[in-house]
């Protein structure tokens, strides 16, 4: 990145609930045969199955696979292996349940604590007398604040949504996440103006991206 960037650039894009069902989205390969990105949809639902098939000319032939990983927060699909061209180098989503990403207008702030948990495994006569950490599992909160008044972001209290935070809107440097909504803080101050604030538990990994 060339330097610091203005926030006023920065903006949120939260979908609504529930998930809503798609066939046959085309990916578009990365260029090494092996990371593909949704076309369309860029937050997926994990509650819901997901179908992805290869083929060798993009019409014909379609073969449901399974040896990817998907990002679910961004619709990318990595492979095991490269694809072969001509063989299995086309690649859809035969179904599955992405979420409608819309502007959250009137967003003015957002935050994400992102961490990795550790576990105490010193053991006796452990060098130096220095204290021994293990990585467990990672995980991440964050933080939504707006100028709303209206119950957009109370109905999604307890749901899992898709979102995508943004460094810097015009380049679409961004973080995808699925957050589970844990809380939403109305605040009224008379000398101030009316906010609410979502918070959000991560649901999966945090990815920044600009593609």
């Amino acid at each position: 990145m060339a330097g610091p960037l203005a926030g006023v650039g920065g903006d949120v894009w939260v979908a609504a609930t529930p998930s809503i069902s798609t066939a046959n989205e085309t990916c578009n390969d990365s260029g090494d045969h092996i990371t593909y990105l949704a076309s369309i949809h860029k937050s997926w639902d994990f509650q819901q199955p997901i179908v992805v098939q290869n083929s060798p000319n993009g019409s014909t032939g379609w073969v449901t696979v399974t040896d990817y990983v998907f990002q679910y927060a961004g619709g990318v699909i990595i492979f095991n292996t490269a694809r072969v061209v001509s063989t299995n180098n086309f690649t859809r989503i035969s179904s599955g349940y992405y979420f409608n990403m819309t502007q959250l207008d009137l967003a003015h702030t957002w935050s994400l604590a992102l961490k990795a948990s550790t576990k105490d495994v010193t053991t006796f006569q452990a060098t130096g007398n220095w204290g021994l950490k293990a990585a467990t599992i990672k995980e991440g909160s964050g933080k939504i604040d707006t100028y709303r008044t209206d119950g957009r972001l109370f109905a999604e209290l307890g749901n899992v949504v898709g979102m995508q935070l943004y460094i810097d809107k015009t380049n679409n440097v961004r973080w995808d996440i699925l957050g589970l909504v844990t809380g939403v803080d109305p605040k009224s101050d008379a000398k101030d103006i009316e906010e609410q604030t979502l918070s959000f538990d991560l649901t999966g990994g945090a990815y920044l991206r600009s593609t």
